[in-house]
């Protein structure tokens, strides 16, 4: 494993979610709810390559995205996988009590300004058996 303390800092957000199935059979029916993570394999390939990783949840958005250039600048990678744009452009203070709030364009221009690289997880970990120290380098 590698230094945390000198290690680049990922952002990595999404990969989550809940299914909702319904199952009918005749007059029968029967619903199911589950939730999922997807993003297991990629963050232990991560954190063995010696990355420091923020693992935010699709749920978590809303809450714990950064809001702020002090709070991005933490990051050297913001890495987005897997999630609706609604999450980022539909906050909570928004969406429950009609709050005028930031939203995907303020954090797109934090971003940008920040310096920090934005990058998909097929950019990061393109090919079985490459790792995203690879793709890095």
């Amino acid at each position: 494993m590698g230094n945390k303390q000198t290690a680049t800092k990922v952002l990595f957000v999404g990969e989550s979610w809940i299914k909702h199935t319904i199952h009918m059979k005749g007059f029968d029916q029967f619903t199911n709810t589950q939730y999922e993570e997807g993003a297991g394999h990629f963050l232990s390939c991560m954190d063995e390559a010696g990355f420091d990783i923020t693992y935010i949840r699709a749920h978590e958005v809303s809450l714990r995205f950064p809001r702020t250039a002090e709070e991005m600048d933490q990051f050297d990678v913001v890495v987005i996988s897997d999630i609706g744009s609604n999450s980022f452009l539909l906050v909570d203070e928004t969406f429950f009590v009609s709050k005028k709030c930031r939203t995907a364009s303020s954090w797109s221009r934090i971003l940008s300004s920040s310096g920090a690289v934005l990058s998909w997880w097929a950019a990061i970990c393109p090919l079985p058996g490459s790792t995203p120290k690879d793709a890095m380098a």
